[in-house]
């Protein structure tokens, strides 16, 4: 994890630190969550909280009204955990989903200030890693924020200006596997609304975006001593993908 994002961090848990969580949890205890765990859930530092107990909790199925309160005080926990690509839920779009029941918008300066710069720094994070843990998808990381609150458009606008090597394979992989009919030009993600993929589909389809990615993917075919054979391939194919039109 980068400096900045564990600043970053570090603040969500100072900002957060007088949220608490009591019994019962949001969290089913039938099926899902342990009685214990949910005591130790209550009564352990949250940071100090290990993996596989916040994945159960985060995972487990749970009201559809949730607690605010409950969901500040586990936020920290769970930003640093995401941050660090151990996602808390089986699809990683809905790691943040507990996040929905909060409003950024009406949230303190200060609270809302550390989420912006969080989902900035997470997203420029992922930029510059490939491949992703579990092969993730880069598209599949900003549905997790939007599911969390964020706005789509700040983080199609950070990748389309990144500019490095990972951002590109990130596009092309977007191009080869995320594109759904015979023709490769409709954007569908299961784990997130109407709003969020035509948003994604729009962005697109803009000219300027296909363009630099045209350009940027045209570069490394025509220099392709300076990259790895299969990287030039997979880049050579989504050039193919957009010479011909999404």
């Amino acid at each position: 994890m980068n400096n900045r994002l564990e600043r970053i961090i570090d603040e969500a848990y100072r900002v957060f630190k007088p949220y608490k969580a009591s019994k019962p949890l949001d969290a089913c205890t039938d099926c899902c969550l342990g009685r214990e765990q949910e005591d130790e859930l209550v009564s352990m530092a949250i940071r100090q909280i290990p993996f596989d107990l916040f994945y159960e909790y985060n995972s487990a199925a749970k009201p559809t009204q949730l607690n605010p309160e409950e969901v500040l005080h586990f936020l920290p926990r769970l930003l640093e955990l995401t941050a660090e690509f151990r996602f808390t839920y089986h699809s990683a779009e809905l790691v943040l989903s507990r996040m929905a029941c909060l409003n950024l918008e009406e949230m303190p300066e200060i609270e809302c200030m550390v989420l912006m710069q969080y989902a900035e720094l997470l997203v420029e994070k992922a930029l510059r890693q490939y491949p992703l843990p579990e092969l993730e998808r880069m598209d599949s990381i900003i549905a997790m924020l939007y599911n969390g609150g964020f706005a789509v458009e700040p983080m199609l606008t950070q990748w389309e200006n990144n500019g490095s090597d990972e951002a590109l394979l990130h596009f092309a992989d977007l191009v080869l596997d995320g594109l759904q009919d015979k023709n490769g030009n409709i954007y569908k993600n299961g784990f997130a609304d109407q709003t969020f993929n035509q948003t994604f589909q729009n962005w697109l389809k803009r000219p300027q975006v296909l363009d630099g990615f045209k350009r940027q993917l045209e570069e490394v075919v025509m220099h392709s001593n300076s990259y790895d054979s299969e990287v030039v391939e997979r880049c050579s194919w989504a050039y193919d993908k957009l010479y011909y039109g999404l």
